[in-house]
């Protein structure tokens, strides 16, 4: 038993034995592990792409949601204004219309004044000249004659 080989003899036997290993590899290589090894670098590629495309929508989500949050933000702000300068106006108008009242209720008041001035007066012109002939009134029945001929 030979532990080294003798390489110049057994040349034949070693390209016999070694034929069948490599006709078996390629083989294998061409229907298995060639497919295989494509298919993963398909797979690896388009694991890839989606990454990318991922990574790009998340992107361009973010830069969407910064455009909505600024615009929700100017949106909020215009509302604010709007509001504030319809309360402006309203409590102006609120003012007018007032101030409108006030006049009215300040001139009725004034008319009312005067009325009450004017019957208070006639009441009592009325009043004293009704005093004044009840007086003569009772004055001619008391004396039984009248009190206002001798006055006069």
């Amino acid at each position: 038993m030979k532990i080294i080989p003798d390489f110049g003899a057994d040349w034949l036997q070693m390209l016999v034995l070694t034929a069948p290993f490599l006709v078996t590899m390629v083989a294998l290589h061409v229907i298995f592990f060639g497919p295989l090894l494509q298919y993963l670098e398909e797979r690896n590629a388009k694991t890839e792409g989606a990454r990318k495309d991922a990574k790009a929508m998340d992107e361009d989500t973010e830069r969407k949601l910064a455009q909505l949050e600024t615009s929700l933000t100017e949106a909020r702000s215009q509302s604010a204004q709007a509001r504030n300068e319809a309360r402006k106006t309203g409590l102006a108008e609120e003012q007018a219309i007032l101030a409108k009242a006030r006049a009215a209720a300040d001139e009725r008041i004034a008319q009312a004044v005067s009325e009450i001035t004017i019957a208070s007066a006639e009441a009592a012109k009325t009043l004293k000249d009704t005093a004044a002939s009840l007086a003569n009134d009772i004055t001619a029945q008391v004396l039984g004659r009248d009190a206002a001929g001798e006055n006069a």
